[in-house]
């Protein structure tokens, strides 16, 4: 079973960009433009990681870290700029 990545970027050219590499790469990988969008595939699905951008609209990328790590403290989480 390939591994599941959630790719949070609202950056459309980017996010779709770093989704085909993991893809390709073999990973499942699901992509969401908010953090309010990440929330609701996180409680749906459970990923073995979290890329997420800094700079979203509304919530920011650490507050979904810091959300979403306060209740899954094991959740691998990359932050990137």
């Amino acid at each position: 079973m390939a591994e599941k990545l959630l790719i949070v970027e609202d950056e459309d050219t980017l996010c779709e960009s770093l989704q085909r590499v993991f893809i390709r790469e073999g990973y499942d990988v699901d992509i969401a433009d908010s953090a309010e969008s990440a929330f609701q595939l996180l409680d749906g699905k459970k990923y073995n990681l979290i890329i997420t951008d800094i700079i979203l609209p509304g919530i920011s990328g650490i507050e979904l870290l810091k959300k979403y790590k306060g209740k899954n403290p094991g959740q691998k989480v990359i932050i990137m700029t």
